[in-house]
């Protein structure tokens, strides 16, 4: 019996570190929590003008994640942090292959 169970927690350990979720896909959720929350952004817009503006703010929005938002791997899972003046905070968890975000409104660095 021992051996059995001493197997399937081997099978779940390797399970879950091949199915630890990349840095691109911790970005990548972090992105789409703040589009979730951007009602803006999501709506259709007959006017160029506020297309190239959603456009603009895509691009904005993806380079701001570059630079504040990383991975740290543990292996068997990640942890998505938010760096910023020094200060980080962890706003997510990702493990086989998902990657949860917690609500973006309440990322607060600092006080």
């Amino acid at each position: 019996m021992k051996k059995v169970v001493l197997g399937l927690i081997l099978v779940l350990l390797v399970a879950m570190a091949f199915t630890n979720p990349s840095e691109r896909q911790h970005r990548d959720a972090v992105i789409k929590a703040f589009l979730a929350n951007d009602k803006s952004i999501n709506k259709k817009s007959n006017n160029e003008w506020e297309e190239f503006g959603k456009n603009l703010g895509m691009l904005l929005i993806n380079k701001v994640v570059e630079s504040v938002v990383y991975r740290e791997n543990y292996f068997f899972l990640s942890l998505t942090k938010v760096s910023f003046e020094g200060k980080s905070k962890i706003v997510g968890i990702g493990a086989f292959g998902f990657v949860y975000v917690s609500d973006t409104k309440d990322i607060k660095l600092g006080n």
